[in-house]
């Protein structure tokens, strides 16, 4: 599952942000690695307020589950070839397996595919894609995305980290995910309410808006 943060982001009147709610990996057991969570951000024009890290794809065949998600680095996958976590800095690595099709490591936004990039895929907005041969897990998109798994053992891809260090963003609570399931097309939970508080001041009104966000994705 994905990493959940639930905090009030502060915008000023002009303000123009963006919701990118990623998309849920494709694929089960038995139809070779799972593709990876996509990430669920909110931007303004091309800076990032925050971000959920999503969870990677389960391998197929072995059935391991795919990392999940986390507030600061991201879990790896299961097996012993599986894809690491992001981190604050980097991306996880990709697992070099032993059997020749490695999984690529995951990098900014985006989760690195598993073994052959050739499997179900990943969610939109960068969940990395599985692999068919070897069946490596997709890793989950994040600040920065989860590697991706490989085979012999058929291991799964690793989660992605969470980004919630902007300035206008004010966590109030964030939790690590659970994990995914083998293959397991990811759900969204996303809700929000807003608060607008009205001030007077020589005859001008000035608003101020604040929004609180729940962001959650595998």
């Amino acid at each position: 599952g994905g990493a959940y943060v639930y905090g009030e982001l502060n915008v000023t009147p002009g303000d123009v942000l963006t919701m990118l709610v990623g998309g849920g990996g494709t694929g089960d057991a038995s139809s070779g690695g799972a593709g990876g969570g996509g990430l669920t951000a909110i931007k303004q024009n091309t800076v990032l307020l925050v971000a959920a890290g999503s969870g990677g794809g389960g391998a197929g065949v072995t059935a391991s589950n795919g990392g999940a998600g986390g507030v600061t680095t991201g879990f790896a996958g299961q097996g012993f070839y599986a894809g690491l976590g992001g981190t604050q800095s980097a991306g996880g690595s990709g697992s070099p397996g032993n059997g020749g099709v490695p999984g690529s490591a995951g990098s900014l936004f985006t989760g690195g595919y598993g073994s052959d990039n050739s499997g179900s895929l990943g969610g939109w907005n960068g969940g990395g894609r599985g692999g068919w041969i070897c069946s490596g897990g997709g890793g989950g998109a994040g600040y920065y995305g989860g590697g991706g798994g490989s085979c012999n053992p058929n291991s799964a891809g690793g989660g992605g980290s969470s980004y919630t260090g902007h300035a206008s963003f004010t966590p109030l609570f964030a939790a690590d995910g659970l994990g995914s399931t083998p293959g397991e097309s990811c759900g969204v939970d996303l809700g929000g309410r807003r608060i607008i508080k009205k001030k007077k001041k020589k005859k001008f009104f000035f608003f101020f808006l604040k929004i609180i966000l729940i962001i959650n994705i595998c």
